[in-house]
């Protein structure tokens, strides 16, 4: 049994990490285009 729970302790703590950084991914994403979105818009004014 010890043998199976520590099997599925790794896998859970493996995919909670893989949602992780999908999610970190995600928003770093997110926000480097609304940053870029927002100095073309910017510029766009400016000019």
């Amino acid at each position: 049994m010890p043998n199976t729970k520590a099997a599925v302790k790794q896998s859970v703590k493996q995919s909670v990490k893989q949602s992780v950084k999908q999610s970190v991914k995600q928003s770093v994403k997110q926000s480097v285009k609304q940053s870029v979105k927002r100095s073309v818009k910017e510029s766009v004014k400016q000019s």
